[in-house]
């Protein structure tokens, strides 16, 4: 047996194992990428939350002026209807927006965790092969 099989042998196998771990670190950089817009996609809520309800405090207090200016009580039912209805709308808003900034962030996070999976699987993969050849060029070996 040469040596040269030897070592063709062992570099084989260490560069398995060496793609196996890039490919880890690489999912790993995914993972951590596809964690980040999830952070982002919960900010981004937050913000539209926000955006949201100044928006609606902005259509109450503009509601407000017209009833002072047509001078009406705080208890006219119009304005009283007006508001309920805004209302109704910023609410059914904001949980539309709630659930698909939740079903987003969700999937993201699901990525994340694929992504580390696949990494692992990579890893994994990577070493079983190694051995694999490993132990045929053994066994070819022998028999030379």
């Amino acid at each position: 047996m040469s040596w040269f099989m030897v070592a063709s042998a062992a570099f084989s196998a260490f560069g398995s194992i060496q793609a196996g771990k890039a490919e880890k670190q690489r999912q790993a950089r995914i993972a951590a990428q596809h964690k980040e817009n999830a952070k982002f996609e919960a900010l981004k809520a937050m913000q539209d939350h926000n955006k949201r309800m100044a928006e609606f405090s902005a259509y109450a207090s503009t509601a407000n002026t017209v009833r002072a200016i047509n001078s009406r009580g705080s208890n006219d039912r119009s304005y009283k209807a007006i508001i309920k209805a805004g209302e109704g709308n910023r609410d059914t808003n904001l949980g539309r927006e709630r659930v698909q900034s939740l079903f987003t962030q969700s999937r993201m996070r699901f990525a994340a965790s694929d992504a580390r999976f696949a990494g692992q699987q990579a890893q994994q993969t990577a070493m079983y092969k190694a051995l694999g050849s490993t132990a045929m060029a053994g066994h070819y070996y022998k028999e030379i």
